[in-house]
């Protein structure tokens, strides 16, 4: 980076929901507040954030993309109210200055129970790709789950099955992504039921055809947080937390093939602490930054960055305290600063 001295660590606490208030103004917890609503947030050329609404249904698992036109597209899923089963997919953009929303997945269709996480990204076509997990579908099995491609073909969607998971008990954390070629690779972290205990899964699947996926595991047993980003050359770029007994571990392997694929450890935490929430960016030059959550004992959770050097990885202490629950994500700008944007799930700080 051009900024080595310095990294640039901008903390927005924003998330789309409604009554934001900061822990020190929070006196009681209102469960009203866990409603959101889709947003969109801009920055104008004055510094300031417009912000619009989109939706009013309750909204997660929010992904969010630009066109060539950088008009923005969204995906989500949504609940009438909070706690209601199922919830359903939807998906938005904006048109002429307004906002289209439409309903792209019904759970009950699928016989599924709900729809959870999603990753959408735009093909060459500005035409939308989404990735999500279907829990309860399409199986006997009491707890499976469907890792799910849909696609818009002029105005009708089309949906393919990647993988059916049996006996699941979390997840799945999905990232979709698209080469420099079009094709489309899938990364996505389960939790498995193992007789009385859950062991997570991560895995990855690339796109052979229509309806034709190649899948592998990545890794099996103690991993969390993926992260993971393609560069211009089609390397992958995955960050990873993997957890013992007593210690994390941040792990990163760049590869363009399962069998390239090398987790090493660039960070490891202290007996008595941990690692959460690793989010990986790229440079300019494809150099990964890490951000990740490191919690230290009666001290709190603190943001640190970790980037590779010319011979070894950089820890960096951002000295930034965050929320419990805070989820971070890192970006760099065209002149290669990097940005950090740190926000927790309820809106707390």
């Amino acid at each position: 980076m051009k900024q080595r001295l310095g990294i640039a660590l901008l903390l927005v606490l924003v998330l789309a929901v409604v009554g934001f208030q900061s822990r020190a103004e929070a006196t009681e917890y209102d469960s009203s507040e866990r409603l959101a609503q889709v947003s969109k947030l801009l920055k104008t050329k004055t510094g300031d954030w417009e912000r619009t609404s989109v939706d009013p249904d309750g909204s997660w698992g929010v992904s969010l993309a630009l066109d060539s036109a950088d008009i923005p597209h969204i995906s989500y899923y949504a609940h009438e109210e909070y706690g209601q089963t199922p919830a359903t997919w939807k998906y938005a953009t904006q048109r002429d200055g307004t906002w289209s929303t439409e309903q792209v997945v019904d759970p009950s269709a699928f016989r599924a129970a709900n729809v959870y996480s999603s990753s959408l990204i735009l093909d060459s076509s500005n035409s939308p790709h989404v990735a999500f997990g279907l829990f309860g579908a399409n199986s006997s099995s009491p707890y499976p789950m469907l890792i799910t491609h849909a696609f818009k073909q002029a105005e009708t969607w089309e949906f393919e099955e990647v993988e059916v998971i049996e006996d699941t008990c979390g997840g799945p954390y999905v990232t979709l992504l698209s080469d420099s070629s079009g094709g489309l690779h899938l990364f996505y972290a389960v939790y498995i039921k193992d007789v009385s205990e859950c062991r997570s899964v991560l895995k990855y699947a690339r796109q052979l055809g229509t309806n034709s996926w190649q899948i592998s595991t990545l890794v099996e047993g103690n991993v969390s947080a993926p992260s993971v980003m393609i560069d211009r050359d089609d390397n992958f770029h995955l960050a990873y937390v993997s957890y013992g007994e007593t210690l994390y571990s941040l792990q990163y392997s760049k590869f363009n093939s399962v069998a390239q694929f090398s987790p090493a450890t660039i960070f490891t935490s202290q007996p008595e602490t941990y690692v959460r929430s690793a989010s990986i960016a790229l440079d300019s030059s494809s150099v990964p930054y890490v951000a990740f959550v490191y919690y230290r004992p009666r001290n709190g959770y603190w943001l640190y960055v970790a980037h590779q050097g010319a011979t070894e990885w950089i820890i960096e202490d951002s000295g930034k305290r965050l929320g419990s629950s805070s989820d971070i994500n890192p970006f760099v700008d065209t002149q290669d600063n990097l940005h950090v944007y740190a926000g927790n799930t309820y809106g707390f700080n």
